[in-house]
């Protein structure tokens, strides 16, 4: 059946198709809103190499199932008799599913008298995520709590392995990281990413079963939920003020024997936090790592400069002066210009 639901005064419509039926005692308990597809599922979310995984097949009917474990390719198969509609089977987890396969399985039955048709193939996929923590590289890093700007910059990179490691360092300000909501980046993480199913199945079985279409008769259907997402809140309740945005880019360092490198950053003229992202790449082996620096002077002056001036204007402007050290001092202003300006010192 085809329920649609309209609404007759803006023409938004939806609808949805199901299936209703007389049960019989040999059906069993299984929908007939899917009858041709098998519900699998692993007794884990993630295994690694060498662990033998726990699949629980659930099919419509019983029957003869072919068992497939694919990627890009099939890697597996293997036959199975379903004598129930419930089977577990063992599948052992080998080095060349990372980081994950998936697990088909087509089940068929013959044709027999029935007074419901039925469908006489079933299938079902379930991805199998491998996960191996050797790949896993842990970094430490080590750079100063608080900098001053215009200064030296040392990061310090442990790899804590011994054999050859490519090392990157990238020192970006906190604030343009907060505003686009950018995460540092992980290797592994993209590595690890699940890969989709690359393996097309076809048969004619579908061609036993009646044709049904759901047609929407050209009324305008309405999805519901909020396709738009959710903006972070990112921005400053500070009015906007002239900066030089700051990153800075390591390149490629090679750690030492220790398994530790060290870079070096050259700071601008900048006050504020910067994130420190490290990433670093093995021969089988990845990781990443986040610290923080506060870059601050002492004393910290703010003004309020116009942003231009015609020739013959005079302007008056504000001083901050902002004590960063944690402790009472006295301080003293002075202006300096260059080019056509002239400080006029008040008498």
């Amino acid at each position: 059946y085809l329920v649609r639901v309209a609404d007759p005064a803006t023409g938004a419509s939806t609808s949805i198709t199901l299936y209703a039926y007389r049960g019989e005692a040999h059906d069993g308990a299984w929908s007939r809103e899917t009858p041709d597809q098998v519900t699998l599922a692993f007794d884990r979310d993630t295994y690694q190499p060498g662990d033998t995984a726990r699949l629980q097949i659930k099919a419509p009917f019983a029957g003869t199932a072919l068992l497939t474990i694919e990627s890009d390719r099939i890697l597996h198969r293997e036959v199975l008799a379903l004598t129930a509609h419930a089977h577990q089977v063992e599948i052992p987890v080998r080095e060349a599913y990372k980081p994950n396969v998936y697990a088909t399985v087509t089940v068929l039955r013959p044709v027999m008298p029935e007074t419901i048709w039925s469908p006489h193939r079933a299938l079902g996929s379930a991805p199998l995520i491998v996960n191996d923590p050797r790949e896993q590289m842990r970094l430490v890093l080590d750079a100063p709590e608080t900098v001053r700007p215009r200064s030296r910059l040392q990061v310090r990179v442990d790899t804590n392995r011994q054999d050859p490691v490519e090392v990157v360092v990238a020192a970006v300000d906190e604030g343009i990281c907060a505003l686009t909501d950018f995460r540092a980046p992980d290797p592994l993480a993209a590595f690890r990413s699940k890969r989709r199913l690359g393996v097309s199945h076809a048969d004619l079985y579908s061609r036993l079963l009646p044709e049904v279409e759901a047609v929407l008769e050209g009324t305008a259907s309405s999805p519901g939920g909020d396709m738009m997402g959710v903006v972070r809140g990112r921005l400053s309740p500070i009015r906007t003020r002239r900066f030089t945005p700051t990153a800075l880019w390591s390149g490629p360092v090679m750690a030492g024997s220790n398994g530790a490198a060290v870079v070096e950053f050259d700071v601008p003229e900048f006050t504020g936090e910067l994130r420190l992202m490290a990433t670093a790449i093995g021969a089988d082996a990845f990781g990443c790592a986040t610290a923080r620096t506060t870059v601050k002077r002492p004393l910290v002056v703010r003004s309020s400069l116009p942003r231009f001036l015609a020739p013959e204007d005079t302007c008056s402007f504000s001083v901050q002066v902002f004590n960063e050290t944690g402790y009472p001092v006295d301080a003293r202003v002075e202006i300096a210009c260059d080019g056509p300006l002239r400080a006029l010192v008040p008498a």
